[in-house]
């Protein structure tokens, strides 16, 4: 199974982020969070588990103040389900894989099966 890659979101690079309409899940953490990468690491296994075209991305939220404000995100952990140019759903605090597959299930929809 190929690892998935979870890309940085900054002021930086928010712009281009923007620019394109994408189905993104993108974790808002501190600096000191980024060391420990739990939560890097549940978001990186959920969208491996899942059949889904879902791009990961992190924000340190207290480094990067033009992207916590676009998205308002005020306290960290924060996951954010967005598509399109929208937010779609908000998840705060510690979440697990299994959560982390659910929140995206429930936000994003399902692709379209073969029909007969």
């Amino acid at each position: 199974m190929e690892s998935t890659r979870i890309n940085e979101l900054n002021d930086m690079n928010l712009r281009k982020f923007q620019e394109k309409e994408r189905s993104a899940i993108i974790l808002f953490i501190n600096r000191a969070d980024l060391k420990s990468g739990r939560m890097l690491n549940e978001l990186e296994t959920a969208l491996e588990e899942m059949d889904a075209d879902i791009e990961g991305w992190y924000c340190v939220a207290d480094e990067n103040t033009a992207v916590c404000t676009q998205f308002e995100v005020f306290g960290v952990p924060t996951f954010l389900a967005v598509g399109g140019r929208a937010i779609l759903g908000v998840r705060y605090g510690i979440q697990t894989v299994s959560k982390l597959i659910a929140f995206a299930e429930n936000v994003f929809p399902k692709r379209n099966s073969t029909e007969p």
